[in-house]
C-alpha cells in the first residue's frame, strides 16, 4: 500500500502504484521493536522495554540523518505507524523532544505524529472492544 508497485490480484503481476507515498515524500521504515518481522537483534543489545526501544529508534534516526544519509538532516519529518505504534510512537516522541531540548538530537524539523488503529494500552486493546460490542447488543448483559 505504500510502495511504488502493487500486486494486481487479477493478473498476479506487479503494476505501478499511482498513489504511492514515494511520489510525494521519502519514507524510512524502522521495524520496531527489534526482533520482530525480518529484523534480528544481538542478544547483548536487545531492548527489554519501550523506553529502551525509543532510545534505540532515536539513535537509528540520528544515524540515518547524519551519517548514512546526511541530505535528510534538515528535512521535515513525521513519525507514523499503526497498531503497537500507539505505544512506541509516544515513547519515541518524548525521546526526540527531550533530545531537541538538551541538544542530543540534531534534526529540529520534527513536525508531528500520526497513528492508525493505535494500541495505546491494555484497556484499549482488550476491554474497550468488548464494551463496544456490548453497547451494540452483540454481547448479552449477563
Amino acid at each position: 500500500e505504500h510502495g511504488p508497485y502493487i500486486l494486481d490480484t487479477k493478473t498476479g503481476t506487479l503494476r505501478y502504484n499511482d498513489f504511492s507515498w514515494n511520489q510525494y515524500s521519502n519514507v524510512l521504515y524502522i521495524e520496531s521493536p527489534g526482533n520482530v518481522g525480518f529484523s534480528r537483534v544481538n542478544k547483548t543489545n536487545h531492548a527489554i522495554n519501550d523506553t529502551q526501544v525509543a532510545a534505540m529508534n532515536m539513535r537509528a534516526l540520528e544515524e540515518f540523518m547524519t551519517r548514512v544519509h546526511p541530505r535528510y538532516v534538515n528535512r521535515d519529518f513525521f513519525i507514523t505507524g499503526e497498531s503497537y505504534a500507539g505505544t512506541y510512537i509516544p515513547y519515541l516522541t518524548v525521546a526526540i523532544l527531550t533530545g531537541l531540548e538538551n541538544g542530543t538530537f540534531t534534526n529540529a524539523n520534527f513536525k508531528g505524529i500520526a497513528m492508525g488503529n493505535a494500541a495505546m494500552d491494555g484497556f484499549s486493546r482488550t476491554i474497550a472492544p468488548l464494551l463496544q460490542l456490548w453497547s451494540m447488543g452483540s454481547i448479552p448483559q449477563k
